[in-house]
């Protein structure tokens, strides 16, 4: 709900009022699918009900394939409705382009952004989806702070740093050609090309350090730009330690969980925009209770 409070519903633009622990735990006595503040794949049917499916879906499909009409109606939301405020538009902006500039990508051409339309305007969130530079990076996303594993075989534990090490260069084997950006490992900016987003400065370092010096890595922290480097949080995030913190320093962490949010998923990008090729990341999953279990 905050970070929806920094973003442009419906044209309007609030901050919202602070946060507080009353807005952010359930109350005991409620089960996660009867509190109204918890919606997640796990809880959504109880919220949206059946009539919601049988609207919705697609009952030509199976399993996944079903749900097709739904992801493009959210994809649709993001282009049109949920988006940044004019400041946070321009700093995932600076964010692009500072990676653009770097990798010597075209910049795009002047046009009418997202953040820009008014109400009226509708584009096609499909074709803007796909009308942007040839994606040139993958993302990755490492959650450290209150946020454990909880499968095997890391409960409790964070997921290791080798393995996200392993999954990006894999992943950029797989999607790019060796020729891609620069051919030369040795000169800056060299393959995989990564931007990387943590709550942990620690944990980017040493991600950093498991590739050679000349590869390119972005984040908040390494940024250029000063405005983009004071979003990084100084340490890891604690839910309780954020919701004590002053207002103004929850404002700017979670504007640079916003540009985060941009460079990892790709949205609110605009024609011309450099977008990820794939994003690496942890998966949060709600452990159903017994009694709901199939």
């Amino acid at each position: 709900m905050f970070i929806l409070g920094l973003c442009r519903i419906g044209g309007m633009s609030t901050l919202g009022p602070a946060l507080g622990e009353h807005d952010i735990d359930p109350p005991v006595s409620l089960l996660p699918y009867q509190d109204p503040k918890v919606v997640n794949s796990q809880t959504a049917m109880f919220h949206f009900t059946h009539a919601f499916h049988e609207e919705y879906e697609n009952p030509y499909k199976q399993e996944i394939n079903r749900q097709q009409p739904i992801f493009n109606h959210a994809l649709k939301s993001f282009e049109e409705t949920i988006r940044p405020i004019p400041y946070n538009a321009q700093l995932i902006r600076a964010a692009r382009s500072e990676l653009a500039t770097i990798l010597s990508l075209p910049a795009h051409e002047s046009t009418t952004r997202n953040d820009d339309l008014t109400p009226g305007q509708t584009p096609d969130a499909e074709m803007l989806l796909t009308a942007h530079n040839p994606d040139p990076y993958i993302a990755i996303h490492i959650r450290r702070g209150d946020r454990h594993a909880s499968s095997f075989p890391y409960r409790g534990k964070y997921v290791p740093l080798e393995n996200f090490v392993s999954a990006a260069k894999s992943t950029w084997s797989r999607l790019y050609d060796k020729n891609a950006v620069s051919p030369d490992s040795a000169h800056f900016p060299a393959p995989p090309i990564m931007y990387v987003a943590s709550d942990s400065h620690g944990a980017v370092r040493e991600f950093v350090s498991a590739f050679p010096t000349s590869t390119a890595v972005f984040s908040l922290s390494e940024s250029v730009d000063p405005a983009l480097r004071a979003l990084a949080p100084p340490h890891e995030y604690g839910q309780h330690e954020f919701n004590e913190m002053e207002e103004q320093v929850r404002i700017s962490l979670t504007r640079g969980m916003i540009v985060d949010l941009a460079m990892l998923s790709g949205m609110w990008a605009w024609e011309g925009d450099v977008v990820p090729g794939a994003t690496i990341c942890t998966l949060r999953f709600v452990r159903r209770l017994p009694h709901l279990q199939q």
